[in-house]
């Protein structure tokens, strides 16, 4: 893949950005090293894809499917009503963790319940997705194309921790990518860590994968999982990662002993005025007013031009 087959149409419009000191030193170190030697790792929904579009929140994976017209009303209105039970607890910190914790894995074991009880299966699945999209009920961020011909050309990982929904995923990437998915497979530069479902003969969604994966448990699933792709007793990491969630990058938390280095992004996904300080204490960068993938492709960018020296026979 050329340079020039890679475009920056994002790059005329960036949101703003909040840079600290931290996101050029951590950006140079990695710059430094041999792009082997470099790991994605990132939440999906929110962060791959739009929080808003006009004004109307986009459908999370989840959403896709308990607010889909091929679901059942009783699907609908069991998702709804678990929502106003628990929703609470996402977010409000007044609230004792541990009965947070307890709360949102209820939350999210009930929603896969309910969608094993709608006898979903793949084909509605993916109809669910192209229902979403069709209808502009859910958008990538501007820049993925750009940010998945990088992860081609580069042959950087990527590593998707979600506590959505796995085929759903699986389907809307392939819709924005095309045959460029099979690509991303096929070289192992894409690996999903979301939940999933046991389907039958007729492809019918009828168990859930354990363990299931909510908002405050991606740090107990990732360093198992991520030892099926990397062995962490060889090499330390280096990561880029990014997410739209003060929790996401707690996620790192159990592998931090495998960590070297981390440049982090976070995506604000509200208006620039209600940026919490703790947003940009935790994060290197945070893109704010749900913006696009300018800084991303940046980062990118700055390492394809050492790719790019190494092919010509520059150190």
């Amino acid at each position: 893949m050329s340079e020039k087959e890679i475009e920056y149409p994002e790059i005329q419009n960036p949101k703003i950005i909040h840079k600290k000191i931290s996101f050029t030193n951590k950006l140079e170190l990695l710059k430094k090293l041999p792009l082997s030697n470099i790991s994605i790792i990132c939440d999906y929904d929110d962060t791959l894809t739009k929080r808003f579009f006009n004004g109307v929140k986009n459908r999370v994976s989840f959403g896709i499917i308990d607010q889909s017209t091929y679901a059942s009303n009783n699907l609908k209105e069991g998702a709804n009503n678990l929502f106003k039970k628990y929703s609470k607890f996402e977010l409000d910190t007044s609230i004792d963790f541990s009965l947070r914790d307890k709360s949102m894995y209820s939350w999210f074991e009930e929603c896969l319940i309910l969608i094993i009880n709608d006898k979903i299966s793949k084909k509605t699945m993916y109809d669910m997705v192209i229902e979403s999209i069709n209808n502009n009920k859910m958008f990538f961020r501007n820049g993925m194309k750009t940010f998945f011909d990088f992860i081609l050309k580069l042959k950087i990982p990527l590593i998707l921790i979600s506590a959505g929904i796995k085929d759903v995923i699986i389907y809307e990437l392939k819709y924005l990518l095309k045959e460029k998915y099979d690509l991303l497979i096929e070289n192992n530069l894409i690996h999903i860590i979301a939940n999933d479902f046991i389907f039958n003969e007729n492809n019918i969604a009828i168990d859930i994968v354990k363990p299931i994966i909510y908002t405050f448990n991606k740090n107990k699933i990732i360093k198992d999982e991520i030892s099926k792709y990397i062995n962490l007793n060889e090499q330390k990491l280096n990561v880029f990662f990014f997410g739209d969630h003060l929790n996401d990058i707690n996620a790192l938390d159990d592998i931090k002993n495998n960590i070297e280095n981390i440049l982090s992004v976070a995506f604000w996904n509200y208006d620039e005025s209600k940026l919490s300080n703790e947003f940009k204490e935790i994060y290197d960068a945070v893109v704010s007013e749900d913006g696009d993938f300018f800084i991303i492709n940046e980062v990118l960018k700055e390492l394809s031009f050492k790719f790019n020296n190494c092919l010509n026979g520059n150190s």
